[in-house]
């Protein structure tokens, strides 16, 4: 029996591709984000400080050095941490917890601000789309962080008025600026 090229070798690089891709719903208990009973998968992390604007953690489904190639369904939390420290290496450990920065008590050593959670949304060739859920106004919520050597232990819980995101991630956070 003589089997096509594409049977033989395509097909299962398809299969396999298509369920590597497939980020809902994938329980990694190390890097996750949980909304209602839904858990998501988000294994890259990046720090980012354009123009010293604070540091941006991201945890995402999308790995950036393959964004401008990557097609499929994109996960995403991004935290501002103000303090600049993070983003050097000589931030170890600590808790952050959410405060308004025009709170006159507001310490960006010790708080945030700001936080925006993307689920399901398409994502093609370095291009967001506007389908699927984001949460942006945060009312609420705690972010601690554990550095051991360059490998980041963050537990996060974001709260959007009645809306609660909880999550996970463990491994190392790139720099990407």
């Amino acid at each position: 029996m003589k089997t096509s090229l594409f049977a033989t070798f395509l097909l299962p690089f398809i299969f396999l591709l298509t369920l590597s891709s497939c980020q809902k719903k994938q329980i990694d208990r190390s890097n996750y984000l949980s909304h209602n009973a839904d858990v998501y998968s988000v294994p890259y992390g990046t720090f980012t400080n354009k123009n010293n604007s604070g540091t941006h953690m991201t945890l995402s489904s999308v790995d950036f050095r393959f964004n401008l190639v990557y097609i499929g369904p994109y996960y995403k939390v991004d935290i501002l941490l103000n303090d600049n420290k993070v983003i050097d290496g000589r931030y170890t450990t600590g808790k952050f917890t959410f405060k308004d920065h025009k709170d006159p008590s507001f310490d960006s050593t010790k708080n945030f601000d700001v936080a925006t959670v993307i689920l399901d949304r398409t994502y093609r060739y370095d291009t967001t789309y506007s389908n699927g859920i984001a949460f942006n106004t945060l009312t609420n919520g705690t972010v601690s962080m554990n550095k051991h050597l360059d490998m980041y232990d963050v537990t996060y819980e974001l709260h959007y008025g009645t809306e609660l995101i909880t999550g996970n991630f463990t491994g190392k956070l790139f720099n990407n600026n």
